[in-house]
C-alpha cells in the first residue's frame, strides 16, 4: 500500500469543510447548474458530486474509525494491514493533532460504487448496501420498492462517467440539464441514507427529538471548553518558570472571534428549533481547533 504524506495529510484537513458544508455545497448543485445547456460545461456536474462523495465519506470513514468498539473492523482493510507508521505520524497521533481517524481516513478509495460499499461494510462489520437499501425503503414506507436500486444505479453511472472525463477527457453521450438534476437528486439521497444507517450503526440509542440533539451538541461543546480550559492551566504552569511565560491575553478576542463565527454559521436557521444545535456545533468546532493548535506548538 503506497503510504500517504504526513504534509499532505496536514495541509488537507487545515482545507476540510464540515461534513454540514459538504452537503449544503451538494444540494446546492441544482441551484450552480440552473439554466446551463452547454454539455462541455454540464459534464463538470458528476466530477463535483464525486468530490463532495470524496470529502464526506472521508469524515464518516474517520467518525468510525475513532468509536472504540468499531476500531478493531480496522483488521477488514487488506491494505491497512501493511501500512507502516513513522515516527512523525506517532508524534501527531500522541500529541492529538490527529486521531487515529484522521490518518487512516485517507486510505479509502473512492473511485467506484463497489468502493463505497466495501469501505462500510468492512469498516462497520455489517452488509452495508443490504441496510442502505432496507432504510431507502423504510424511508419511502414502502412505496416504491425499486427506489433504493435506481439511487444506486444513478450512482455508479455518475462514478463511471466522473473516471471517464477525468481520465479520458469525453463521454459518448451528451449530458442534458434534467440529466444532471436527476444526478444530484440521487446523489444527495445517496448521501442521506448513507449517513442514517452510519449513524443509527454507531449511535443505537442517540437523541431522536430536535430538543435531545441541541442538548448532546451543547454537552459536547462544554466538555471540549473544559478539555481547553485543563490545556491552558498545564501550559501556564510548564512556562511560568521560562523567559517567554504563556499569558493567553487573547483569549478575550479569541472568544469574541469564536462566537461571532458562531453566529454567523447559525444565522440563516434563526428562530428556527436546530440553531442550538448550529451554534453550539461551531463553538465546538473553533474550540476544538485552538485545542489542535496548541497541541501542536507546545509539543
Amino acid at each position: 500500500m503506497k503510504e500517504k504524506k504526513l504534509n499532505d495529510i496536514l495541509t488537507s484537513l487545515r482545507r476540510t469543510a464540515d461534513t454540514m458544508e459538504i452537503t449544503y455545497k451538494l444540494s446546492s448543485l441544482k441551484e450552480d447548474f440552473n439554466n446551463i445547456t452547454k454539455p462541455a460545461i454540464l459534464e463538470y456536474a458528476p466530477v463535483k458530486i464525486v468530490a463532495c462523495f470524496e470529502e464526506y465519506f472521508r469524515q464518516l470513514y474517520k467518525a468510525i474509525i475513532d468509536e472504540p468498539k468499531f476500531r478493531k473492523n480496522l483488521r477488514n482493510i487488506k491494505g491497512l494491514q501493511e501500512s507502516k507508521m513513522n515516527l512523525d505520524v506517532i508524534d501527531v497521533l500522541q500529541n492529538g493533532i490527529l486521531t487515529l481517524g484522521d490518518y487512516f481516513s485517507y486510505y479509502f478509495p473512492c473511485s467506484s460504487i463497489e468502493n463505497i460499499n466495501a469501505n462500510f461494510s468492512n469498516l462497520l462489520g455489517i452488509p452495508f448496501f443490504k441496510a442502505l437499501k432496507e432504510n431507502v425503503v423504510e424511508d419511502d414506507k414502502g412505496k416504491n420498492k425499486n427506489r433504493a436500486e435506481s439511487i444506486i444505479a444513478s450512482i455508479d453511472e455518475i462514478f463511471k462517467i466522473r473516471h471517464t472525463l477525468c481520465h479520458e477527457a469525453s463521454i459518448t453521450k451528451s449530458l442534458t440539464l434534467e440529466n444532471v438534476n436527476e444526478m444530484i437528486d440521487n446523489a444527495n439521497s445517496f448521501v442521506e441514507h448513507i449517513s442514517r444507517v452510519v449513524y443509527d450503526t454507531l449511535y443505537p440509542d442517540a437523541p431522536e427529538t430536535q430538543a435531545e440533539m441541541n442538548e448532546v451538541s451543547n454537552r459536547s461543546f462544554m466538555q471540549a471548553e473544559t478539555e481547553l480550559s485543563l490545556l491552558i492551566k498545564k501550559i501556564k504552569e510548564q512556562t511560568k518558570d521560562t523567559d517567554f511565560p504563556e499569558n493567553f491575553e487573547y483569549l478575550e478576542s479569541w472568544e469574541a472571534y469564536r462566537d461571532s463565527r458562531a453566529k454567523d454559521e447559525a444565522s440563516s436557521f434563526e428562530g428556527g428549533t436546530i440553531y442550538p444545535l448550529i451554534y453550539s456545533g461551531s463553538l465546538e468546532k473553533t474550540t476544538r481547533l485552538l485545542i489542535t493548535e496548541l497541541k501542536k506548538s507546545t509539543g
